[in-house]
Order: C-alpha cells, then sequence, then structure tokens
C-alpha cells in the first residue's frame, strides 16, 4: 500500500514539471486574425502556459524569420480583430516594435498605422504567450 501510495504522490508531483498527467504538454490556444474577410491563424511564438496541473514555456525566433508567419493585405485604415482562445488579463500590441492602440477581451480590435511584424503580446495569469503576423498596408486609406 505504501508503495501505491507514493507512486501516486510521485505521478501528482512530476506533473507540475512540464507535462500534464495525460502526457501532453500544455500548449496556448490558437489566435486568428481578420480585417473584414476569412480569419487566418496567428504564428505562436514565445510562451509560458500554466494549467491546474502543469506548466511549460517555449522560445521563438526572429518572427520575421520564421516560417508560416501570415501575411496579411490590409488596406489603410481597416480595422482588424484578433480572436483569443481565453480571456486576457494584459494585452500588448505593437507593428515593428511601434506600440498600437487595442482593445482587451477575446476579440481585440485595433487599426494598424504601418506595415510590419504584428505581435500580440498577452498575459493570463501565470501564463503569456505572443502571436505574430505580417501587415501589408496597400492602397487607398478608407
Amino acid at each position: 500500500m505504501k508503495l501505491i501510495a507514493s507512486l501516486i504522490l510521485a505521478a501528482a508531483l512530476t506533473a507540475g514539471c512540464g507535462e500534464s498527467a495525460g502526457g501532453a504538454s500544455p500548449r496556448p490556444p490558437d489566435a486568428t486574425i481578420d480585417f473584414g474577410g476569412p480569419e487566418r491563424t496567428m504564428l505562436t511564438g514565445s510562451y509560458c502556459w500554466s494549467t491546474v496541473t502543469s506548466s511549460v514555456c517555449g522560445d521563438s525566433g526572429d518572427p520575421s524569420r520564421m516560417p508560416g508567419l501570415p501575411r496579411l493585405r490590409v488596406t489603410p485604415g481597416t480595422a482588424g480583430r484578433i480572436h483569443l482562445g481565453f480571456d486576457p488579463s494584459s494585452v500588448k500590441l505593437s507593428v515593428d516594435g511601434a506600440p498600437v492602440a487595442a482593445g482587451t477581451g477575446r476579440t481585440v480590435a485595433f487599426v494598424p498605422d504601418r506595415s510590419g511584424v504584428l505581435e500580440i503580446f498577452l498575459e493570463d495569469g501565470d501564463s503569456d504567450v505572443s502571436y505574430y503576423a505580417r501587415l501589408i498596408l496597400a492602397g487607398p486609406p478608407r
């Protein structure tokens, strides 16, 4: 009986070391972006993501060099929306490092003012994640 209790305790203690009890590491949910047309899945960057039983971190490189970075052509003045799978407590949005005003909540609204790599950095309790897309502003302003 002591052996079984020890094994259960060991399993519970190691569950918080990067893997959940089911063996799969937690990952942040996908984020999508749209400008009034079809939604595109954003590229997930660096993150530290926690659940009740586990936590894991992953680092990414320079987003402009990451394969799979979605490219979106946007008419200047067009509002964009980023759709999230959670309610962040903090939202920071930038394009090529320059801050962009943005809303909060599961759907983050914003109007980009330049072309470049869009980054949204989000925090929620012990978790944080960055998502990326490349914006190309082209056409007459709205």
